[in-house]
């Protein structure tokens, strides 16, 4: 019996021998506070987690060989920074300090005033998430790009997950697509879980009051979601990905001009099997089993520029003469 255990027991060390734990804690460089919400990834691999509210982290790595090009730890507002475990004396008590990013200034947003403007110029303050911190981040759906950004929260309840900007609740948080108020607010949110980043460029997020722009649903601030315009060029990507939980994401899009239209279209589905924290309960306590599709179109037509020039001669006169005024030429 000792023998038979002793021998799973070197089997099960053997194959875990190259396996080891990262953890951490990662920190504001300037206030000293901890870092929620930072993206922590091993160097080209998908392997990755998030630091928790606290700020702390813990990653499980099968084989020791996948970190020699180190861990790269990313949050919006801040500078990436890749450190090399071999740097640290042990890899289970790591502290990361992380230090501000200064705002890219040279997009054009249109958000604050209806116009466009330069985002060093504009004379309220915009915010940016681009579709590249959206794959830095893995984000897939709005609410899981703005809950990385600085000063946006999100409540989930029954009515989804709405938009918190500084404190104040998604009823007067103002949403658009492009411009375009979306409509479909229940208890006053509108649930960003079901807006896909497929067919995404930027979403520009305007914190503080709107409200002589766009009405008293904007006193919190204004998230304006900007898709992508058709190119000139013709194109096909498709995506896919799988997690945890059985969870699968499939993505398509097309890109095409036609008879000087350009065509855009988005279609993207996906499944969680999700998972229940307490099933003593009737509700579920975590995620539900939920499948989601998305489908997005735009079309751009530049119609050509004609000029009609309509010349007219009136020939007829109306003289008035006595109480019957009479026509003549």
């Amino acid at each position: 019996m000792f023998a038979c255990l002793a021998v799973l027991f070197a089997l099960l060390y053997s194959g875990n021998s190259g396996a080891t734990t990262i953890s951490g804690v990662v920190i504001d460089s300037l206030t000293n506070e901890r870092l929620p919400g930072v993206v922590v990834k091993l160097v080209n691999s998908s392997v990755g987690t998030h630091t928790d509210a606290e700020g702390r982290f813990s990653l499980f790595i099968d084989d020791t060989d996948e970190i020699e090009e180190g861990l790269k730890f990313h949050l919006i507002g801040f500078h990436d920074k890749t450190i090399r475990i071999d740097d640290f004396e042990s890899p289970d008590n790591l502290k990361i300090y992380m230090s501000y990013s200064a705002w890219k200034l040279d997009q054009v947003v249109v958000t604050a005033t209806r116009r466009e403007y330069i985002l060093k110029d504009v004379p309220i303050t915009t915010e940016l998430i681009t579709a590249e911190e959206f794959k830095e981040t893995g984000a897939l759906t709005v609410d899981e790009a703005l809950s990385s950004h600085i000063g946006v929260n999100i409540s989930d309840d029954l009515s989804g997950k709405g938009v918190i900007l500084r404190g104040i609740d998604p009823s007067r948080v103002l949403i658009m697509i492009d411009g375009d108020r979306v409509i479909g607010r229940v208890q006053g949110s509108l649930d960003m879980g079901q807006i896909s980043l497929a067919n995404v460029e930027r979403i520009e997020i305007v914190k503080g009051t709107g409200a002589t722009l766009y009405g008293s649903d904007a006193i919190g601030g204004v998230v304006n979601i900007i898709t992508k315009k058709p190119s000139a060029f013709n194109s096909l990507d498709l995506y896919s990905s799988y997690g945890s939980f059985n969870t699968y994401d499939f993505q398509a899009g097309v890109n095409s001009t036609v008879i000087g239209r350009g065509i855009n279209l988005t279609a993207k589905f996906m499944h969680t099997d999700g998972f229940d924290l307490d099933e003593s309960t009737e509700h579920t306590n975590g995620l539900e089993d939920t499948d989601r599709f998305n489908a997005n179109a735009k079309m751009l037509f530049k119609p050509p520029i004609i000029s009609i020039w309509i010349f007219r001669w009136d020939s007829w006169l109306r003289i008035k003469t006595g109480r019957n005024p009479r026509w003549c030429r």
